[in-house]
């Protein structure tokens, strides 16, 4: 049976559609697993596992989290060879801070931070997200739209937040969320107003 340029023709559509289907079903399929990982997230946070939480995180957002508090600490560290630093209630050696990975400094800090703020720990313990849809805006890069209820102090928030996130070695993985990136903020402007 030969074929004809009008049968080449429709099956090079038919061909076509298949593969657009195809496409169609990996992406919407990448999109619920940003959705998945913007979930474990979410529960990280609320749970307060800063162990679970970095270990989604993109390791560049981790390393950015360290290279933004770590030249504060660097400044308050003494001159000896002790080189012991207090940060609230824990004492740290700056050069074991140096020489952890992103994610242990990342953990410690937050372990850290939260020991010593009851008012954010039950921020966090109490917050309330519910993932609302994802959009893609490459193939490497989703963002997820996250409806979000928690009490700060005496004031009830009740907001929209976008999770986002790249790919990293074939998964998704979390981009700092703006919470995190608002404690780090705030240690930050802490830390500088500390004298060495």
């Amino acid at each position: 049976m030969k074929l004809g340029p009008a049968r080449i023709g429709l099956l090079a559509c038919f061909a076509t559609i298949l593969s657009i289907i195809a496409c169609s079903g990996q992406a919407d399929r990448s999109l619920d697993d940003a959705m998945a990982v913007a979930e474990q997230g979410n529960q990280a946070l609320q749970d307060l596992d800063w162990e679970a939480y970095a270990a989604l995180l993109h390791p560049d957002e981790l390393d950015r989290f360290k290279g933004s508090v770590m030249p504060d600490l660097e400044r308050l560290a003494p001159q000896d060879s002790a080189g012991m630093i207090t940060l609230f209630d824990r004492k740290f050696n700056i050069d074991s801070l140096r020489a952890s990975t992103s994610g242990k400094f990342f953990v410690d800090i937050l372990q850290t931070v939260f020991r010593i703020s009851p008012e954010l720990k039950r921020s966090f313990t109490k917050m309330q997200n519910e993932n609302i849809g994802a959009v893609p805006q490459a193939d490497t890069l989703a963002h997820v739209v996250v409806h979000t209820t928690m009490q700060l102090g005496m004031q009830f928030v009740d907001e929209m937040n976008v999770t986002s996130m790249r790919k990293y070695e074939g998964a998704w993985k979390l981009r700092l969320s703006a919470k995190i990136e608002g404690i780090a903020y705030m240690l930050q402007q802490s830390l500088q107003a500390q004298k060495p």
